[in-house]
């Protein structure tokens, strides 16, 4: 039985499905204890620290987002913190002033007041490098152990020792409540997959067709691809990339070359240059900003012109360098054709992919990045 084909915005709808999906097994409970902990923080206003433990890729940022999603008001401030890409406290600190829309001067101790209830969260706290005077994190989760601002910290780490990157100061005003996030199964992801993977309520023969296809698929015998690769990588970002590709490939029965040929991206991302980077993130933000999962070179370069007229950027690309740095992507695997004839393609892995490549380009595209990355 072959795939049918479908629509732009058919592909668009089952995205968004593994993004906004909910269904994986074992991260029902833990968004719900998450939840939990969050409603009582919004309706007593008391701080708290909460822990998520768990291997890399287990799935704690995507529990963590689902649950502030359900659990904060619309009004209430939330700042992210990758440490990966802050990996100090002075930049914390630059890149918590920046969310909240402060000054770079300003105090830290003024902007939670003036900000009231909120929650900040630290992703990959492993990253953030030891110095001898963490003035930032102190401020904050001395602010917290004494209750004088309320504020919840959510910290994501994959450490057995989650917090021997800290001052013994800052580690003395911690109480955090841990939760343990395990690593999905490989039957869990099958579920999760055949549930997100197919329409709700499907509305068109194609639609139908394609919910019988996904289903044989996943019933039969081409689920030993993925039995491997979640034996290399058993982890919930195997499981989005996988199903992403399945949506916006033509070929499922060599998904796990696709794969594979992608599984250690850093070490290529940090070989790339920084027109090839530009445009990889610029590939990034049609999926992820303009909702756009099929593009051309074309439309790339479109986009590319509008940033110039409207951040006036130093760093211009020449068209027969995007071009070149185009073919060079499309060789790695990082952008794929969609269509028979070769005239769209899409990108194949997820923005959170390239965040630890953001400093290797110009500071004018950094900062455009980062406005819409770490949201």
């Amino acid at each position: 039985m072959s795939a049918p084909n479908l629509e732009i915005g058919q592909k668009k709808v089952l995205i968004e499905n593994l993004k906004n999906g909910s269904e994986l097994e074992g991260m029902r409970p833990i968004i719900d204890e998450i939840k939990k902990k969050l409603t009582t923080f919004v309706n007593n206003c008391d701080s708290t620290s909460i822990f998520l433990s768990g291997p890399s890729g287990s799935g704690k940022s995507f529990c963590v987002n689902q649950a502030m999603k359900e659990a904060l008001p619309e009004n209430m401030w939330r700042v992210v913190i990758d440490c990966r890409i802050f990996d100090t406290d002075k930049a914390a600190c630059k890149e918590f002033l920046r969310q909240t829309n402060s000054t770079a001067t300003a105090s830290i101790l003024d902007v939670l007041r003036e900000k009231g209830s909120g929650v900040i969260v630290f992703d990959h706290f492993d990253s953030l490098k030891i110095i001898k005077r963490q003035f930032f994190l102190y401020t904050i989760f001395d602010s917290i152990h004494a209750n004088t601002i309320s504020i919840c910290s959510i910290i994501n780490t994959s450490s057995v020792e989650p917090l021997s990157n800290l001052e013994k100061r800052v580690r003395s005003r911690l109480t955090p409540q841990y939760i343990d996030v395990p690593a999905p199964t490989f039957d869990s992801t099958k579920e999760f997959l055949t549930k997100t993977l197919v329409f709700d309520g499907p509305k068109t023969s194609n639609e139908k067709s394609w919910n019988k296809y996904v289903k044989s698929f996943f019933d039969s015998d081409n689920l030993d691809q993925l039995k491997h690769l979640f034996s290399i990588s058993p982890t919930l970002h195997t499981a989005l990339v996988y199903g992403q590709k399945f949506v916006l490939s033509d070929d499922h029965k060599t998904l796990e070359k696709k794969f594979m040929d992608n599984l250690s991206i850093e070490r290529f991302l940090g070989n790339l240059s920084q027109t090839e980077l530009i445009i990889l993130f610029m590939a990034a933000y049609m999926v992820e900003v303009k909702e756009i999962p099929e593009y051309s070179v074309d439309t790339i370069r479109h986009e590319l012109h509008e940033l110039y007229r409207t951040h006036n950027f130093l760093y211009r690309i020449h068209k027969d360098n995007a071009n070149l740095a185009w073919d060079k992507l499309k060789s790695l695997g990082f952008i794929v054709p969609t269509t028979k004839d070769s005239t769209r393609y899409t990108f194949t892995l997820f923005a959170e992919d390239l965040k630890s490549s953001i400093s290797l380009i110009p500071t004018d595209y950094q900062v455009w990045i980062k406005n819409w990355l770490t949201v």
